[in-house]
């Protein structure tokens, strides 16, 4: 069953893949052809293509991005997100058992500097290797990588402030040591 679930997996983002790149490919096409000066009766239902497809390629992007980042930063953020609920919730972290000190301590191992620097690298290959057929999209794939990364970390580093602050835990890598891991690639 658990093979069953990693080929769905690959699957699902082998699609998102292949719809990134057709997606990019129609919007490049769509834009040129506007901008060759199609007849003026065209241009509303152009526009409407345009934007249903740039919206249809942003939900597609959101999906994609959730696959490709589970594995460098799934678990921290999947911790976070329970963190956060809990305290949505009036809870005290601390005081759950799947969250307590101990529990946090490993999440923050797991994702220590070199391991996310790792991470990285190997997210960076996979991306190359996911748009070999579409070179011109990985700059955007991987701005958007940056940027959900970056926020993730901001979002961990908040409610590590704010829930753990008494047991002195943090992360070992700041947002600039981020920053520069995903700009080696």
């Amino acid at each position: 069953r658990h093979a069953d679930d990693k080929d769905a997996q690959k699957e699902q983002l082998n699609a998102h893949v292949l719809l990134l790149e057709n997606l990019f490919v129609l919007i490049a096409g769509l834009k040129a052809y506007k901008a060759r000066g199609c007849k003026p009766y065209f241009v509303p239902t152009l526009e409407t293509y345009l934007d249903h497809a740039n919206a249809i390629q942003r939900k597609v992007m959101r999906a994609y991005l959730k696959d490709v980042l589970q594995r460098p930063m799934g678990k921290l953020v999947g911790f976070f997100d329970t963190v956060d609920r809990c305290l949505a919730a009036k809870k005290d972290p601390l005081a759950t058992s799947n969250l307590g000190k101990s529990p946090l301590k490993k999440v923050i191992q797991a994702h220590s500097g070199s391991n996310m620097r790792e991470n990285i690298k190997q997210l960076s290959k996979r991306v190359d290797k996911h748009f070999i057929n579409e070179p011109r999209l990985r700059p955007i794939i991987w701005q958007a990588i940056t940027d959900d990364m970056l926020s993730n970390y901001q979002r961990v580093v908040t409610l590590l402030a704010r829930a753990y602050k008494s047991t002195n835990l943090s992360l070992d890598f700041t947002q600039t040591d981020l920053k520069r891991w995903l700009s080696e690639r």
